[in-house]
């Protein structure tokens, strides 16, 4: 096998992947999602209103710089709410490079989804926004933030949302990074 040349190129045929995150929560206190049953023997953490986690995010080597990140919510419903009724989450976020800081925080983002008539454990996801031409976000580096179910635009879901991830969406190329932490 050979040590091939290293490049500043980045190839062609970006395509888009994830990267994943778990739902976290306060363990404590009012804001503290309640654990819920999804099925028989499977629960998860449903946010009613006003409840909140956090969550991390490490970007992967074969992110291509530039590419936008798109932050989104991944939920589910324990049982069928009331179609057309709203849930609103509301997103605040940072991030640091390897041996950087963290910025400042972002102002507050949002993505609120509107109620399907057969909504009952569907695996529903929704935009919250997208930090664009990211190259200030390297590969390898971190993105914290909170998610926090808020008030909606309009009538709030009559069933609390269970939040399944939090991920972002960015394009990769064939090749990752140069170093194991860069």
């Amino acid at each position: 096998m050979a040590t091939l040349p290293r490049t500043t190129a980045w190839p062609f045929d970006l395509r888009w992947d994830d990267s994943m995150s778990p739902a976290m929560a306060f363990k404590t206190g009012g804001t503290t999602p309640a654990l819920t049953a999804i099925t028989a023997n499977i629960s998860g953490l449903a946010f009613a209103l006003n409840d909140l986690g956090h969550f991390a995010i490490q970007m992967p080597h074969n992110m291509a710089p530039g590419s936008d990140l798109k932050l989104h919510a991944h939920f589910t419903f324990p049982s069928q709410p009331t179609a057309g009724r709203t849930v609103r989450w509301e997103v605040y976020y940072s991030y640091g490079a390897i041996n950087g800081a963290f910025g400042a925080e972002s102002a507050a983002q949002y993505g609120e989804y509107t109620i399907q008539g057969a909504d009952d454990k569907v695996h529903r996801v929704k935009e919250i926004c997208s930090i664009a031409g990211s190259s200030t976000v390297p590969q390898s580096s971190i993105i914290i933030a909170r998610i926090k179910r808020v008030a909606s635009t309009g009538t709030e879901s009559d069933v609390d949302p269970i939040l399944l991830s939090v991920d972002a969406h960015y394009q990769k190329g064939a090749y990752g990074t140069y170093s194991e932490f860069a």
